[in-house]
């Protein structure tokens, strides 16, 4: 009865160790996968405050060419208002000529009917003088006296006309030398025709060959007068005709003005459209760099809390190790007074085959680990092409191929930057790799003097086991409920550890999806932002134009931020 009731107690003790070892290993696992995860998060934070200057500088340069943009339309509704101001003031001065030119045509007027009625006075005189035939000195002082008011009605003619041809020269008309070769004309004769009259009318007793004569002179006189009249028309003619032609030229002179009052209606209805529009965008950038720069400062506070985080679990760890360390250390004297040497050899085995499953499934994860890397390296290459085909289309566009290229070297030093932390992260996992081995050769060296120190302690402890088992018995007993309380404190750690992990991925999870939106949302508005561009002016394609390099490394820095969130 009494080595039955011993073998239980060993057995007991056996188990107890089994769980031991394999709870300290399941926690040294789970804490090289922590180690290895908060290695990694200082790194995707670094990238983000490494990232987020250069977007808030692009969304700064777009707001100072959306500023440049509504400058420059200022502008060019000032030349519009001054060449407004200035067509205005050739219309009033095209206006006031005309004015001048109705003037001149009424005194045409005027001294076209003064000549009809002198030349209406004239033919009645006539008329009178012929009647009378010879007469007396009475009769033909009549005569003379009707003979004075067409030599009155010339001078008065004459001096009309030549008071036209003043005003018309004044005014710098075509027809100054008509008019002044028709007064000249008018008032060549009219001197000596008045100096003969004064002659005629001062001897009263004439004879009859002397009245023919006169009737003859005032016949001569009526047709030079009648021909100066058809030519006064003629010169009248003219000028209705440039009367005509300035009413013309003035009525298409108002259809411009009028034109150009539309046309700039529209130009300032599209600049207050404008305006609107670089205000919305104005305002959206302020609202993309405020959000830019709290994101940046949030990331500087995970930043540090990480740092605090991990130099927190690194001595958690220390003391972890220190009491696996312990708890195997007390294993190992609790193995070497076992009987059963085979029943401990068999778990033993049983425990490498677990072993060597973990290892596989480790094996397993990191080939998943490494196929994901792949992954991530060729959508960043993709990232990188499609990168490159807008900047060449956007090149196109703008033909600013200088300041292109910078942006393209700046580009190029950012994604050299983000292959050499990529290889840093192959170092870190090849380094994981290689301390993985070291482990598992450690454990082999383990689990080989484990075996030996159990079958020399079945040797040394047969005779020593049968004396010492009772006390060893309550010993361990007491040992097997500390070490059970310990290992349930662990586990607890542990799964608080594990709940915290799948908290911290699910956030990052959900702030990648949360980012990839609003990439799609910024790509829409690019979209309609291009669609619009073929309808806008000049200075609208410009600004389209700089929009779409923010967009373009607001895109690329959105893309490096998930890619950085998904390898976490």
């Amino acid at each position: 009865a009494s080595p039955a009731a011993a073998a239980e107690p060993a057995g007991e003790l056996d188990r107890q160790q089994l769980e031991i070892s394999s709870h300290s290993e399941s926690l040294t696992l789970s804490s090289s996968m922590s180690d290895s995860t908060l290695t990694s998060m200082p790194q995707s934070v670094t990238d983000l405050e490494s990232i987020a200057p250069t977007a808030v500088a692009a969304a700064a340069a777009a707001v100072a060419a959306a500023k440049l943009a509504v400058t420059t339309t200022a502008n060019a509704d000032a030349q519009w208002e001054q060449q407004f101001h200035t067509d205005t003031v050739v219309i009033a001065n095209y206006e006031d000529e005309q004015q001048e030119d109705k003037a001149e045509l009424e005194l045409d007027e005027s001294s076209k009917a003064s000549a009809a009625s002198s030349r209406s006075s004239s033919h009645e005189q006539n008329g009178g003088s012929g009647g009378s035939g010879v007469g007396s000195g009475g009769g033909r002082g009549q005569s003379g006296k009707s003979r004075a008011t067409p030599d009155e009605s010339l001078a008065i003619i004459g001096g009309g006309a030549a008071g036209g041809a003043a005003e018309a020269h004044s005014s710098n008309s075509s027809d100054v030398e008509v008019i002044s070769v028709s007064a000249a004309s008018m008032c060549s004769p009219v001197t000596p025709h008045s100096s003969r009259q004064a002659g005629h009318t001062s001897h009263h007793h004439r004879s009859e060959s002397d009245s023919s004569f006169l009737s003859l002179d005032e016949a001569d006189h009526s047709a030079t007068l009648h021909k100066r009249l058809v030519e006064t028309k003629e010169v009248l003619e003219v000028r209705e005709q440039k009367l005509l032609q300035l009413n013309r030229e003035n009525m298409e002179l108002r259809d411009v003005v009028d034109a150009l009052k539309a046309q700039l209606l529209r130009s300032e209805e599209a600049r207050q459209s404008n305006q609107t529009d670089l205000n919305s965008l104005t305002e959206e950038f302020t609202s993309r760099i405020a959000d830019a720069e709290r994101r940046f400062q949030q990331a500087v506070k995970e930043k540090e809390l990480l740092r605090k985080q991990m130099a927190l679990p690194s001595e958690a760890l220390r003391e972890r190790e220190l009491q696996v360390q312990e708890l195997m250390r007390e294993g190992e004297r609790m193995a070497q007074e076992q009987l059963k040497a085979s029943n401990l050899l068999k778990k033993l085995r049983a425990r490498e085959k677990e072993l060597e499953s973990h290892v596989a499934q480790r094996d397993r994860r990191l080939k998943a680990l490494e196929d994901e890397s792949q992954k991530l390296r060729q959508k960043l290459n993709e990232a990188e092409e499609s990168g490159r085909r807008q900047s060449e289309a956007v090149a196109q566009l703008t033909k600013a191929a200088q300041r292109f290229e910078r942006e393209l070297q700046q580009k190029q030093r950012e994604m050299d930057s983000i292959a050499e932390r990529e290889r840093s992260l192959s170092g870190l996992l090849e380094a994981a790799n290689r301390q993985n081995s070291e482990l598992n050769r450690q454990l082999a060296a383990s689990a080989a003097e484990t075996h030996e120190a159990a079958l020399s302690a079945e040797l040394a402890a047969r005779e020593e086991l049968r004396a010492a088992l009772r006390a060893a018995e309550q010993a361990g007993s007491e040992e097997a409920e500390r070490l059970q309380a310990t290992i349930e404190e662990l586990r607890m750690a542990l799964a608080a550890r594990d709940r915290e992990a799948a908290a911290r991925e699910s956030a990052l999870r959900e702030e990648a999806r949360r980012a990839a939106r609003r990439l799609e949302e910024a790509e829409r508005r690019a979209d309609e932002l291009a669609s619009a561009a073929s309808q806008a002016s000049q200075p609208l394609l410009r600004q389209l134009e700089s929009l779409q390099k923010s967009h373009s490394a607001a895109q690329l820095s959105w893309e490096a931020v998930e890619d950085q969130l998904n390898a976490r």
